[in-house]
Order: structure tokens, then sequence, then C-alpha cells
């Protein structure tokens, strides 16, 4: 489509797409329009157009999106169903360490310690100008020790068996060592594993068939963390193994989905201020 055939309807819609239909976060979007008033103001400058679209469309409103995650059963029960299916193994990492997307898709087998069951983030893949890239953590708390349960364990350990077999077999196998990669060793492109993640999803009609909802994959990582905090783990152990910069942004981002924690709040306060549970003969003033 021209420039100068784009109505503010298009660029309306486009937006509304991006969200409902492709899960674009607000920010995510706004930024879109962003890019989008720079390149028509350019096109003006440059009398590509007689004049800007943009300024007549209003970027979405900031908004926080509440968390969709999965409990422990619904967890269970989608590991169960996609076993045997490619998203296995990210989503079991992802779900069951915390580990972001960028971190799963950089994992090394040199950072497993299958005997200790120890998973070390060292490293986070991404796309640097159309090329992968291994590159280092945003900050030093990302670099954490993560503990792994014993399911995991099993899980990393045959897909170990797989890759050494395949290493094996392969003249040019990949020196990096991945483990969530191709047959030749190379690593998968973390966007393209959230497109296959969301592929299978939904053209097997996971969530249909298990009657869960569908969530994206950053929040499997969501999921891990929820779940630790209901489980009763320390706000600031949970905040370490999902390499938080503090403890505060651990809280800030989950505690609205423990309100519990208030209640049990409310419940000490009442037990140490309540005069009907203070009022014990021994407690009584005497005459």
């Amino acid at each position: 489509m021209f420039l100068n055939k784009i109505k503010p309807t298009n660029i309306n819609k486009l937006y509304l797409h991006c969200i409902n239909d492709l899960g674009n976060s607000s920010t995510t979007v706004r930024q879109y329009h962003w890019i989008l008033s720079k390149a028509f103001k350019d096109a003006l400058k440059w009398k590509i157009i007689e004049y800007n679209i943009m300024d007549s469309i209003e970027p979405p409103k900031k908004v926080k999106k509440e968390l969709t995650v999965y409990d422990k059963d619904q967890l269970f029960k989608l590991l169960d169903r996609i076993k045997h299916m490619t998203v296995y193994m990210p989503v079991l990492i992802s779900s069951t360490t915390g580990m972001r997307l960028g971190e799963v898709c950089g994992l090394r087998w040199k950072d497993v310690d299958l005997d200790n069951k120890v998973i070390y983030v060292t490293r986070q893949l991404q796309e640097v100008k159309g090329k992968l890239e291994l590159l280092e953590l945003k900050t030093s708390t990302s670099k954490r020790a993560i503990p792994i349960i014993e399911d995991t364990r099993r899980a990393l350990e045959d897909l170990k068996d797989i890759c050494e077999y395949n290493k094996s077999n392969h003249a040019n196998y990949h020196k990096e060592g991945f483990v969530i990669c191709k047959g030749d060793g190379t690593p998968y492109d973390p966007e393209y594993v959230s497109r296959n993640y969301r592929r299978v999803m939904k053209q097997y009609k996971v969530c249909t068939d298990l009657n869960i909802p569908y969530i994206r994959f950053h929040d499997l990582r969501h999921t891990y963390a929820t779940l630790m905090l209901e489980a009763g783990v320390n706000p600031k152990i949970v905040s370490g193994l999902l390499g938080h910069n503090t403890v505060g942004m651990t809280l800030n981002t989950y505690s609205h989905r423990l309100p519990r924690f208030d209640e049990t709040a409310v419940s000490k306060l009442e037990d140490l201020l309540s005069p009907a549970k203070n009022d014990s003969p021994q407690n009584s003033p005497q005459n």
C-alpha cells in the first residue's frame, strides 16, 4: 500500500491487531506509533505525502497488563500434553526455572550440572543485525544458579544423550554445545522458538483440549515465579532466581497475584490486637 493511500483507520486497525491478536503490550504498540510517526514526518518533509495522518492518531494508552499464568495442575497438564512435541524442552526449562527465552536458547551444556541439579545462567542468545550472537547478560544479578527439579533433570539427561549422538555423527557439529539446538548443534533463534510455541499451541488446539487459557511463552517465566511465591518461598530468593535487580521489582510484578499474603498479615494483626483473643485470665487486670 502506498503511503498516500493509508488512512487513520488503517493505523488504528493495525494497533488493535497487534494488541488483540498478536498479544503485544501497549508499551510495544506505543513504540510502533513512535516509529510510524517518524516515518510519516520524514515522508512529509520529503514531499512523498501531502499531510501527516499520524497527527490525527492517538497512541494507545499505557496499560499494565494483568499476568495470566498457569496453576500447578494446568502446568502439569500442559507438559504432559506436549511431551512429544518440538516445544516441550523450551517450555519445560522456562516453566521450571523461570529462565527468559534468550537465556533458554543460549544455554550450553557446560552450564548444566546434572549431578547437582543446577543450571548456571551466564549468557543469552539474541539476534544482532540479522545474526545470532551469544551475549553477556544485561546485569550482574542476571547471572545466577537455578536448582532444577528431578523431572527437568531427567529430561535434560535424555536430551544430552541425543546431542552427544548427533555430535558423534556430524563432522561440523557446533562447538558451543547448545542445549536447545538443531541436529548439527546450531542454536534456534529465540523468535523462532516463540513462533513455534504459538503455532503448536494453536494448530493442535492444546489449550482448547486441556481447557486451559493460552499464555505467551514469556508467561511461563511468570508462572514459575508465581508458583514459587504461592508455595511460600521467600520473595528475596525468588528475586535472585529470576535475576531481578531488586526484590522490590519482584514484589511489584507478582504481589497482586498473591492476596493471601495480605490475608496472612491481617490475620496476624488480628491475633495480636483483638481484645477477645488477648483477654485471658492471666492477662486480666487485678483488683
